[in-house]
Order: structure tokens, then sequence, then C-alpha cells
């Protein structure tokens, strides 16, 4: 259904507060609010091969592992291909998979159902023209269990999905290959569309972002250009459970202003962040608190004299707020910040990793704990990387007894062109295996075991499989079992 919202766009607000102007580091302030100090990195593994990766969103399985969604073009079916990598909780690798075509397919956002997991994005290998919504839902093995794309001969596709009360799913994104329109999409439990409202807001649209409010409608955060020319307001529509608007609103000032994500705050209302330029020449973390009516209850921006983009917000306890994104200042890097329920900064951090890392994704996982997911090019392949990084509070978190307990281990010459060096740290004696797949899951070589003294030691791998032949280039996971523990590491092999 197209629904022409010019007339409905009466509430016009534009706001955006004064900047936060804040100095580039780590800080905190004592409160009683989850983390009162800057997290640590507990760890971080980075997934993909000698072409480009990136997840694009994360889910917790509680007490079993991380799954990461995004897209390969290392391995796949040709051109960007879905990747589902699901990990234990120590981020090591249980299974990957990708789905797609002979064209361009890539997972945007992704949800736990009842024993399968359904991901969403857009499919340029079926469908009608273009992009097309591309709707796939597999099993807990990574199995899919039936796919579905909706499109036309423009462009569509798919950013966010959270399910109904019903058991269907609520997906929206955007319809349009030039001037875009803001979609949303009702399915029941298998994908079947139910109904599909294309809201014509005139400029260019998107939904960036889709909230369920139970019995009482949606929620969709994006961006739109209705009065502003080339120029973005963030955007905010809510509509009924049939999807007919309810009301809109919108914020921002003369430059560009977009909101990414939304969350439901303890007391009904909203909280949303995205990026504004419109203080500045320079782009910086939009976050906006809304009353359940919409109304505002304030507009803050926060970053600095670098560019800074919020990409998604995570409740907290005793209602503070987690959001994620990147800061780009000669390097990328991800950026986090921890304000309180009125807006007031708790601390803010940049994560300084080597390259340039974006942080896409952040996962409440409990007991201060948070997982970002993201896309590193600081690791050897030379492309970028799918990465997942968990983040602890070093309140109530000892995280260097934590590390200190598991081995360290790492690849010396990655890309390999005649032997790779497998390196350990070991704070015990321990029993070690170590063996080589190939991408393929087949055994190349075992190393045997055997068992290892305390301390550092080094392991040559010369590029010989069993028989004693060279392996052919590409792309090979080196898997370590350290008593009974696995961990795994990519190597690209470029002869």
């Amino acid at each position: 259904m197209k629904q022409n919202l010019a007339t409905l766009d009466k509430d016009y607000t534009k706001v955006v507060s004064i900047k936060h102007l804040i100095v580039l580091g780590c800080f905190f302030i004592m409160t009683g609010i989850g983390w009162a100090h800057c997290p640590v990195m507990n760890w971080m593994q980075v997934y993909g091969g000698s072409a480009d990766e990136a997840f694009h969103a994360v889910e917790y399985i509680d007490g079993y592992g991380y799954i990461g969604a995004g897209y390969t073009e290392s391995s796949g079916f040709g051109g960007k291909d879905a990747y589902l990598v699901m990990t234990d909780l120590n981020g090591n690798i249980r299974w990957e998979k990708t789905y797609g075509g002979s064209q361009d397919d890539v997972a945007n956002a992704i949800i736990i159902a009842a024993n399968c997991y359904i991901f969403v994005g857009y499919t340029q290998s079926m469908g009608y023209g273009g992009k097309d919504i591309y709707i796939v839902c597999v099993d807990k093995e990574g199995v899919m269990l039936w796919k579905q794309n909706y499109g036309s001969s423009a462009d569509e596709e798919a950013l966010a999905i959270v399910q109904d009360q019903d058991g269907g799913y609520l997906i929206t994104g955007y319809t349009g290959s030039y001037d875009r329109n803001i979609v949303l999409l009702k399915t029941d439990a298998c994908g079947n569309k139910l109904w599909y409202n294309n809201y014509l807001l005139v400029g260019d649209d998107v939904g960036y972002d889709v909230i369920d409010l139970a019995d009482d409608g949606y929620m969709i955060a994006g961006s739109s250009d209705l009065l502003c020319g080339n120029q973005d307001d963030a955007i905010i529509l809510k509509t009924d459970n049939s999807g007919a608007v309810s009301w809109i609103k919108r914020f921002g000032e003369k430059g560009i202003d977009v909101f990414r994500s939304v969350r439901q705050s303890s007391d009904n209302g909203y909280v949303l962040t995205g990026y504004t330029d419109s203080n500045n020449e320079n782009f910086d973390v939009y976050i906006v608190r809304l009353s359940e009516n919409g109304d505002l209850l304030w507009a803050e921006t926060y970053g600095s004299t670098a560019d800074e983009y919020g990409y998604a917000v995570q409740g907290q306890r005793a209602n503070g707020y987690i959001i994620c994104g990147y800061q780009e200042n000669y390097d990328t890097d991800c950026y986090l910040i921890n304000i309180d329920d009125s807006g007031s900064m708790i601390w803010e951090k940049v994560l300084k990793l080597r390259g340039n890392n974006i942080g896409y994704a952040l996962k409440n996982t409990g007991s201060d704990k948070y997982l970002l997911a993201g896309s590193t090019d600081n690791y050897a392949s030379g492309n970028d990387n799918a990465f997942l990084i968990l983040l602890c509070s070093e309140i109530g978190e000892n995280f260097a007894t934590t590390k200190s307990t598991e081995p360290v281990f790492s690849l010396s010459s990655n890309p390999a062109q005649v032997r790779t060096v497998i390196n350990l740290e070991l704070e015990k004696n321990s029993k070690v295996n170590i063996e080589i797949f190939n991408v393929m899951g087949q055994k190349v070589l075992d190393l045997g075991t055997r068992t290892f003294d305390k301390g550092v030691h080094k392991v040559v791998w010369n590029l010989q499989d069993k028989n004693g032949h060279h392996v052919a280039s590409g792309v090979y996971l080196v898997k370590l079992v350290v008593d009974g523990q696995e961990f795994t590491e990519r190597l690209v092999v470029m002869h």
C-alpha cells in the first residue's frame, strides 16, 4: 500500500542541541549507572579471507555464543554473498555459511526466532531486477530452511527486522533507485507477505531501524529530505498495527541529520541515535530522547573536531545507554559513548586499533558485557575483514585474570608464501593439538598432539599437506586444541 504523507507531516520539529565538546580518549564520572568506567577489550576475533568481509549485525545466544551477519567476497557463489558466522563465547568459529547467487547478496540485520535465525538484506541474484528485499531463515547449524525475496524493477533493500507479537516479522528499508521511499513489510512466520506499505515522503527517504510497540503499532527511524532539498532530516515515523501512519516527527537543522537506531526506554518513550552536521562542518553523534507520544525531552550531539557517527544504541542498567559507531580522523576508529537518561556523558572511548575499524552493531550480553561487530582492515589480508570485540567493565570484571588463563595464539607471515609460524604463549603446561583445514572443512594436515611447557613457543608449518605436497593458494584454518579448548585463526596462502 502506498501512502502520500506530504500532508500528514504536520508535526515538524527541527532540533539540534549545543554540541558537547569532548576530549578524545577515555574519562569517567563515578555514578551508579552500569559502567562508571570505560570498558576494556576482553578479546577481538577477525573473520574472513583474502577479499572483503563485514558484519552489519550481531546477536547473542545466551550461554552458547554469538552470530554475526554481513557479507563476504572471499568465498561463496560470486560477488558479495550473505555471510553468517556462529561462534562460541570466546569468538571461536563453530560454523560459517554463505548464501546467495552469482551477483551481490548482503545481510544487513539478523534476529533470533523459534529454533532458527532470520536475516534480511538484499539480493541481486534473484527476483525482479536490481536489488530486491532478501529474507532467509536458517536452522541452528546455518542450514537454510526457507528464503523469500520481494521487489520490483527498482531497487529494494531491507535494513532492519523485528519479530511481531503474532510470530511474524516487520521489515523496514527502502524502495526506489533514485528518490527512495521508506517501506514497511509485514510477513507471517514463514516470510510470506501479509502487507507492504510504501510511504511517499516526496524526497529521498530511508528507514534504517524498526521496533515493535506491542499492541500500539510500530516505530521506524530513518532519514528524509522532504523539506531540505538535498540535505536530510532525521525522521521518526509511528504507525498503527496495519502500518497506517499515526504521526511523523523530523529533527535537524540546515545540514544532514540521520537516525540509524531506535530503542524503547523503560518509561515507554524512545531513544534514537545517528549523526548530524547541522551544528558545524563536521559530523557528530546525534542522540534524541522522546516521550511515549513523541514529544521531545532532549537532543544532544557528541564528538570532537573529527567526524563521529552513531550507528546503534543499546539500553543499560538504571536507564543509561551505550552507543557505538565510528570516528574519522586520518584513520577510522570504533567509537563508543555511555550516557545517562538525561543525556549527560558518563564516558567515551575511541578504540585505537591498527588501520581502519568501523563499529556497525552492538549487543548487550548481560553482566556488563557488550559485543561490538563491524569491519577492520588492520589484519594481514590487505582487505576488510569482519570482526567481533567483547567489551567488559573494569568494575566487577577482573579482565587481567580472565585474560591470563587463556593461551595467546597468533600467526606470523600471514599471508604466507613459503611458511608460517604459529606463535603460542601458555600460562601453564598444556596438551596442544594443531590441525590445518581448508575452507571446505577438509583436514589438510595434523601436526599431532604434544605437551608444551608454560611459556612462549613457535611451531613452523612449511605449507605442505600430509602427503608432502605444497598446498594451493587460498584460505586455511589453523585450529589449536589446548587442554580441550578450541582456538582458530585464518591463514591466507599466496604463492
